[in-house]
């Protein structure tokens, strides 16, 4: 029979012990044996001191735990590189005061390792090759710095939670292998000399979406909150009145806990979106608040519940709703200040935001206050393809949506101020758009149009106007199938926006160029429940109908038509329309006729 060892009951303790990722700091007093000769008492003293700080002060905020203290040395564990970084820092700090009372050779000064790894933890100590590297990385350290390993690198965020510098691979005793190794420094000094946007010229206001945390998630539940708040940066960064900060950098924010004026301070935005999950049974529910970070007023204030399927389907619908709330919300706040506030006096941004928030309203007099704004912007910023293409906009909708006095000069200055937006910046899709979609109903050059439409989704495959503008340009120009199906595409990326009611009627008239006049009778009546002034909607729906063989419900739409445009007659279609001049036009002609309508 064999007898158990103390070396066997070691192993077997050993193997009892729990594993745990760790965070492994390593400090100590930088010439302890020179200080120590010079005063001992004194440099005990100081010693003690600094021990009762990091126990009571230090370790208990960053949730770390001392594991042991040496005569010149102390060993900590943290759950997370940030956590250890910034205790490290905060222990650096602890001899400021001293030393300003000290002769230069006389000051304390610490150095400082970190390494996250597998380690041995029992209620004494830690064990394991990761504590012996964690205090192999001090000794690269010069006074008052921290020197990291890779591991610890990996979760920190270079600006937010410490100044990182890749000091390379370095070779260390009894160590085989170099090690890649960063010094980590305070980043005060960087914030305080960062460049900020100023808010009277910035075009574009800055939106932050912080994630929900996951502390108190589930693994699925934080892996669901992920793909909201993914969907919600993607689908309010589709809109140009807004610059989204990335993910990334919006996840590290939220990790680090910072008060709004910090987030003012450290990225310049305007708004801030913040967003608290909880499990509850099978659902994901989450709070969601928008906040002005200026003023700190709550602009919205909101909660849904999302099952995974839901939030897990292709389109990611919910952030869709979720993302236009909260763009509705900023713009509804912009378009009051431009309704109350002289135009000279707003901010860029607010001058953008209220103009194409009072443009999407159906009041004449909102719709004149938009144009004098735009107007005003591309005077601050003549160079700007940007703002000229916002006031080309204004200009083409000033004609589609009846707006316009002078239908000739309100299409002549849409082309101009789009191509001088496209001089500007021969890549901006709206401004391709803008052009394509002037040349197809002004010009009724349907190649040309072709080729900027072109253009301008391939610039920007998000483009959605583009989609619908280039399948119009091809239902005129005689072309036909799959033009229903890349309008169906088109209305997918913009579910909620505020010209819904016109991406509809676009589509409905490309799907009467499809021969597919049912889903054309469709999204004609779903254009006109969002507008029921809409002229050339009902000419449309009229079309599909008749083509369709239903007159009877034909001539009711042209009664309705007519009602609106008393004027409108088969002679104004033939000279206005893009039906009317190309292969189509006998056709749209003799069914609009045997529609009711006028000669």
């Amino acid at each position: 029979m064999r007898i158990q060892t103390d070396s066997d009951a070691a192993h077997a303790d050993l193997a009892a012990l729990p594993q745990q990722q760790k965070v492994v700091l390593v400090m100590d007093l930088v010439e302890s044996v020179r200080l120590m000769a010079g005063n001992e008492r004194a440099v005990v003293d100081h010693w003690r001191g600094f021990v009762r700080h990091a126990q009571t002060d230090v370790l208990p905020k960053h949730r770390g735990r001392m594991v042991k203290s040496l005569g010149d040395g102390i060993m900590a564990e943290f759950d997370e590189p940030r956590q250890a970084t910034n205790a490290a820092m905060a222990l650096h700090r602890y001899f400021d005061g001293t030393n300003l009372k000290l002769r230069p050779e006389q000051q304390y000064f610490l150095r400082a390792g970190l390494n996250a790894a597998q380690v041995y933890v029992d209620e004494q100590d830690i064990y394991g090759s990761g504590v012996n590297l964690a205090a192999r990385v001090a000794t690269l350290a010069g006074p008052g710095e921290t020197i990291v390993t890779a591991e610890v690198r990996d979760g920190l965020t270079d600006g937010l939670d410490a100044q990182v510098e890749d000091m390379g691979e370095c070779y260390l005793k009894h160590i085989s292998e170099p090690i890649r190794v960063w010094r980590t420094s305070m980043c005060a000094a960087k914030r305080s000399a960062k460049p900020k946007p100023n808010p009277q010229k910035s075009l574009v206001h800055q939106l932050l979406i912080l994630p929900a945390g996951k502390r108190n998630l589930s693994r699925d539940a934080g892996a669901l909150a992920d793909v909201l708040h993914e969907g919600l940066v993607r689908s309010l960064s589709r809109h140009s009145e807004l610059q989204v900060i990335d993910r990334p950098s919006s996840q590290a924010l939220e990790s680090a806990n910072l008060a709004h004026d910090q987030l003012t301070e450290l990225t310049g935005a305007s708004f801030v979106v913040e967003l608290v999950a909880v499990q509850r049974g099978g659902k994901l529910c989450v709070t969601f608040s928008l906040t002005e970070l200026a003023t700190l007023e709550i602009l919205l204030d909101g909660g849904r519940e999302f099952t995974a399927s839901q939030l897990l389907e292709p389109q990611n619908t919910v952030a869709s709703s979720v993302g236009e709330e909260v763009f509705r919300a900023i713009a509804h706040r912009e378009g009051q200040r431009l309704a109350l506030t002289p135009l000279p006096n707003l901010a860029c941004a607010s001058l953008l935001m209220g103009a194409v928030s009072a443009m999407y309203r159906n009041a004449t007099k909102a719709f004149d206050l938009a144009g004098r704004a735009f107007e005003t912007l591309a005077e601050r910023h003549p160079r700007n393809a940007s703002a000229l293409t916002w006031l080309s906009t204004w200009h083409t909708l000033s004609v589609t949506q009846g707006f316009s006095s002078n239908v000739a000069r309100s299409g002549a200055q849409a082309l101009r101020y789009a191509g001088t937006a496209l001089d500007l910046d021969e890549s901006n899709s709206a401004a391709l758009a803008i052009l394509g979609i002037s040349k197809t109903n002004l010009r009724f050059d349907f190649d040309g149009a072709a080729a900027l439409l072109n253009r301008a989704k391939v610039a920007d495959p998000s483009n959605a106007e583009a989609i619908l503008y280039s399948s119009v340009n091809a239902a005129f120009a005689g072309c036909s199938g799959g033009l229903t199906n890349a309008c169906a595409s088109a209305l997918a990326l913009t579910p909620f926006n505020p010209l819904r009611h016109y991406h509809l009627t676009l589509a409905a008239t490309a799907a009467l160029g499809d021969g597919d006049y049912a889903e054309s009778i469709d999204w004609a009546l779903a254009s006109l429940r969002g507008n029921a002034r809409h002229a050339s909607t009902y000419r449309t729906l009229a079309l599909a109908q008749a083509l369709a063989g239903k007159y009877a419900d034909a001539r009711q739409t042209i009664e309705q038509l007519r009602n609106l445009a008393p004027s409108y007659t088969v002679s104004v279609f033939a000279a206005q329309s893009g039906w009317a001049h190309g292969p189509k036009k006998e056709t749209m002609i003799h069914a609009l006729r045997e529609s009711g309508l006028p000669a």
